[in-house]
């Protein structure tokens, strides 16, 4: 028993001299979240009884260094750009918690926004300026404004709307941002200039902005008295540009109300205006468009008979008269009529195009499709219903066209596919209507007539007989009808005495 009770104080002693000999880690630096604009990074930290300890450096997962541990330690390591995770770790289980770290070896990029360098403007609160940084969500800013000095944070990569007070004359102004690890920019330093209370008024104000090829446009020209305006048209486009001539104008009574002679060729126009009082001079622009207004109405028959010929008649309206017509016709050819005559010998679709231009030189276009239906062949014969005999010179009208049997009771015509109504008509026969025949091929069709009933009725009277005294008022007449119809309508007419 002895034995047994030794041995357990032996072991319970050595797990006390192995609890108090246990390292403890702690100043470990750098802090959480650290920011730095360089990439050559010390770590350090403090062990407590770090006798036979190892620690290592741990940086995303990987074992970059290790060492025999002291009293104050610490690694020196080159870290690449960007967002790391790191700790201490050493043996028996003793491990700093792990931190996250950031390298940023770039200055942001600043992008000035409005205003433009050396603008002009009649008022302005507000410039716009974009930071683009690498890794920071937020940079932070100073907004220097004619040495007004303002710090903002801003968004990375989106635009910043800053409000500020500006002065009348010359104002300047400039950014200066550094992100999360110090990293420093300055932007370009702009001027813009705040104009002076209205002194000398100079507009040139159109009625509109849109007018039709040829309209009159008045334009109002307010300036100083007895200042030299001059305006000039020229076209809205990239590259060179012809501008019309300059125009010229001096009152002593303005606003002065004049014609704009440019309004003939359709586009969109620049009006520069310049005003020249003394030494003071002026400018003011505006913008206008001539809108063609050029129509082409197109008449005629566009779907024809292979065969057929249809008269297409053109009417023009709008732009600067005269006006000159250019065909581009299917198959090549060309044609400067106006009105055209087109026949096609082939079913089909076919496409004309028509040019029409007007005496400043504006066209406007027009399709003129023909559709060319084919013609099928279409017989037919008048035949007696009731003996079948042929009947001849009888007339029959299709679609208004007119034709007479000939004398084995036939007539032909060329017709295109459709629903058709034939109307037959002839002396001796009644009218005869087929009233949605459907042609669809070429077909030989009988139409059968009957005769026409041109005699009158034959009526006999049985009872009662011309004269007879009637004392019963129930009274009953009995009557024939001789007809070669089959059938017939009588009317009763009665009167008194």
């Amino acid at each position: 028993m002895k034995n047994k009770t030794t041995l357990g104080i032996f072991v319970c002693l050595l797990l006390m001299l192995t609890i108090s000999v246990s390292a403890s880690i702690s100043s470990v630096q750098p802090e959480d979240d650290s920011w730095f604009s360089n990439n050559n990074l010390n770590f350090s930290f403090s062990l407590t009884n770090y006798t036979n300890t190892t620690c290592s450096l741990i940086v995303d997962g990987v074992v970059e260094q290790s060492s025999s541990a002291s009293a104050s330690d610490n690694f020196v390591e080159t870290i690449p750009e960007g967002e790391h995770t790191w700790n201490i770790n050493c043996t028996n289980n003793i491990a700093s918690e792990e931190r996250t770290l950031y390298v940023d070896l770039n200055v942001p990029t600043i992008q000035l926004g409005s205003p433009l360098d050396e603008s002009e403007h009649e008022e302005l609160d507000s410039l716009t300026f974009t930071v683009i940084d690498n890794l920071a969500e937020n940079v932070e800013c100073n907004v220097n404004v004619n040495g007004n000095k303002q710090t903002v944070t801003v968004q990375n990569s989106t635009e910043e709307n800053f409000s500020i007070t500006s002065i009348t004359g010359t104002n300047y102004w400039n950014i200066t941002c550094s992100d999360e690890a110090e990293n420093t920019i300055f932007s370009s330093t702009r001027t813009f200039e705040i104009e002076e209370e209205e002194t000398y008024p100079f507009t040139v104000i159109l009625e509109k902005s849109s007018y039709n090829i040829g309209q009159s446009v008045l334009m109002q020209i307010t300036a100083v008295n007895d200042s030299n305006v001059t305006v000039e048209i020229c076209p809205n486009e990239q590259g060179f540009v012809l501008c019309y001539n300059v125009l010229r104008y001096n009152s002593n009574n303005y606003p002065e109300i004049e014609v704009l002679p440019y309004t003939d060729k359709v586009g969109n126009y620049i009006l520069e205006g310049r005003m020249q009082y003394g030494n003071i001079s002026k400018t003011y622009t505006t913008n206008f468009s001539i809108r063609n207004n050029i129509q082409i109405d197109v008449d005629g028959d566009t779907s024809i008979a292979e065969g057929e010929t249809t008269e297409i008649k053109i009417a023009v309206s709008g732009g600067i008269t005269p006006y000159t017509y250019n065909w581009i016709l299917d198959g090549g050819g060309t044609s400067a009529k106006k009105d055209q005559n087109f026949t096609y010998d082939k079913p089909d679709e076919y496409t004309n195009i028509l040019k029409v231009t007007d005496a400043a030189g504006n066209t406007r276009n027009a399709t003129v499709n023909i559709n060319v239906k084919e013609l099928y062949k279409l017989v037919i014969t008048v035949k007696d219903s009731s003996t079948n005999k042929v009947v001849s010179n009888a007339n029959l009208e299709i679609s208004g066209t007119e034709k007479k049997t000939n004398s084995q009771g036939v007539v032909t015509y060329y017709l295109t596919k459709g629903n058709y109504k034939i109307y037959v008509s002839h002396t001796d026969f009644e009218f005869y209507v087929e009233d949605d025949y459907r042609l669809k091929e070429n077909t030989t069709l009988t139409l059968e007539l009957s005769k026409a009933d041109n005699t009158k009725p034959s009526i006999t009277v049985i009872s009662p007989v011309d004269g007879d005294e009637i004392s019963n008022k129930n009274l009953s007449i009995i009557f024939r009808v001789s007809d070669e119809s089959n059938k017939v309508t009588c009317d009763l007419y009665t009167a008194e005495q």
